[in-house]
């Protein structure tokens, strides 16, 4: 009880801290165009709903859209007037090099605090045994890890399922 601990801070006051975490919901219903205005504002530190955000570099890992098709989308939100914002549109697999890839970026670009990955299911491992509660848990621990380590936010877009359930929980 006697330890200090320095606050970890916000990314976004009173909604995002730093850490992992997930954005889920159907398909088409606008994941992606949220996540790019929220790129956008927080590498501008503009703020997010009236709330403040702590203005950093951003790194967009969009797996789902072309160069052309991002490029579009990033001209629609912004108007052409960006913050620093780095945007990938291919990476490797989770346990395939991925995790070399993005912990290389960040020790090159140290001021990057907030880390979006569209969608988590492209950076999945491609076995059938890992689409489990403890294949989900690996994979949310090792992006823990980096986020922890980076001191960082990692936020990944997620599909819900098709099958309905009372829980929402269950969904994702």
């Amino acid at each position: 009880m006697d330890m200090e601990f320095k606050p970890t801070g916000f990314l976004i006051e009173k909604l995002i801290g730093k850490g992992v975490y997930i954005l889920a919901g159907a398909s088409k219903i606008g994941k992606s165009w949220l996540v790019l205005w929220l790129a956008d504002c927080v590498s501008k530190g503009m703020p997010v709903w009236e709330l403040k955000t702590s203005r950093c570099e951003v790194l967009y890992i969009s797996l789902e859209d072309t160069r052309q098709r991002i490029q579009q989308r990033l001209n629609d939100v912004t108007g052409g007037e960006t913050g620093p914002l780095y945007i990938a549109t291919e990476s490797a697999l989770l346990g395939g090099g991925f995790e070399d890839q993005l912990t290389g970026f960040l020790d090159e670009h140290p001021h990057v605090g907030f880390v979006i990955i569209d969608t988590l299911q492209r950076i999945r491992p491609v076995k059938a045994e890992k689409y489990s509660y403890a294949g989900d848990y690996e994979i949310m621990t090792t992006l823990k890890n980096i986020a922890d380590e980076f001191n960082i936010t990692i936020l990944l877009v997620h599909h819900t399922r098709k099958e309905e359930s009372s829980d929402a929980f269950n969904m994702i």
